[in-house]
């Protein structure tokens, strides 16, 4: 009787969650389509196509929409500087998508891409601190701030989600 009542209990708490939240038993992970093989330029959107771990599909776009070097106001070095992206991801249809500020990195000159970002300079133009949903008709959109060195620019700025197979690139000028 102890079984039954536990498989009832678990189903029912399963059920719940299906028809009050939309649980799905998904781990928030979507696979995306493969991006362009070469870099876009800054402020050409990508769209992509994606697919839930329920099956579910989704469409949206992404965008680096602008770079810039800063020099940090009171800097204790000549060469302090931080790179900044002003990014945007909208969801478009479909079934809601996770998206993080820890998708975006830098691709250094060396080919490493640093996904290290520094506190917001500025909270008010700031892309979102935590992991958002965002349903259908909704976008996120802010700067990102990276740890830099004057004279040094990055070759490029990157996307690459949780379960994205290759990154996405939008290619930084000289």
């Amino acid at each position: 009787m102890h079984n039954r009542r536990t498989t009832t209990a678990i189903l029912t708490v399963g059920m719940l969650c299906a028809a009050l939240a939309g649980c799905s038993g998904s781990d928030g992970e979507v696979t995306y389509s493969a991006p362009p093989a070469d870099p876009l330029p800054l402020g050409v959107t990508w769209e992509w196509t994606g697919t839930l771990a329920d099956g579910a599909k989704a469409t949206g776009t992404t965008t680096v929409l602008s770079y810039e070097q800063h020099e940090p106001a009171g800097a204790a070095s000549a060469n302090a500087r931080y790179d900044q992206v002003n990014v945007q991801v909208c969801s478009e249809s479909g079934a809601p998508v996770p998206v993080d500020r820890q998708f975006f990195g830098l691709r250094r000159q060396e080919g490493d891409v640093d996904g290290k970002s520094l506190p917001a300079v500025d909270p008010g133009t700031a892309y979102a601190p935590e992991s958002v949903t965002l349903k259908p008709g909704e976008c996120a959109q802010g700067t990102i701030e990276f740890p830099g060195a004057a004279g040094s620019r990055p070759l490029a700025a990157v996307w690459r989600p949780t379960g994205a197979a290759e990154a996405a690139s939008w290619a930084i000028p000289r």
